[in-house]
């Protein structure tokens, strides 16, 4: 693990996004390269790619924040089978979002909660708890993300609700 004074230095969306310290101390160096991988395998790219976008490479400009990665992320551990660990990141993407006032975020964080854990409720105890919470933490800030800037722009024409 890095110390103060022999930090690893870490570019690409981890860079970008100051989760730097979060990274190198949730997660195992091993986890780490695990994540990286299974990561780049979901993205969709065109052209030449950079193969691991969290830890390299300048980013100037991303269109995501910072809610939006850490829900990635915990994406990525869920579909490897690290549900505990899924859901602590899911967690923290929920707090970043609610602090950040990102309504977009918290409406697809709360979407990704319902599918995964509807999808576990028979295998899994406790899942269709998790997916009942979501989807009432969904219903109740729907009428902020309706009206969100970044949610008018993503569905201009078509709202996922009324």
């Amino acid at each position: 693990m890095a110390t103060s004074q022999n930090r690893e230095i870490v570019a690409g969306l981890i860079g970008y996004f100051n989760l730097t310290d979060w990274w190198l101390t949730s997660f195992s160096k091993e986890q780490r390269d695990w994540i990286e991988t299974e990561y780049q395998r979901g993205c969709l790219v065109f052209g030449d790619a950079n193969p691991r976008p969290l830890t390299t490479g300048k980013i100037t400009f991303c269109s995501g924040t910072r809610a939006s990665e850490l829900a990635a992320i915990a994406f990525v551990l869920y579909r490897g089978g690290f549900r505990q660990q899924s859901l602590s990141v899911f967690e923290l993407a929920e707090s970043e979002a609610a602090r950040q006032q990102g309504y977009r975020d918290l409406y697809f964080i709360y979407s990704q909660l319902i599918q995964l854990n509807y999808r576990d409720r028979e295998r899994v105890p406790g899942a269709m708890d998790v997916a009942i919470e979501a989807c009432l933490k969904q219903i109740s800030i729907a009428p902020k993300a309706k009206t969100s800037e970044a949610f008018l722009e993503l569905f201009r024409d078509s709202l996922p609700f009324p």
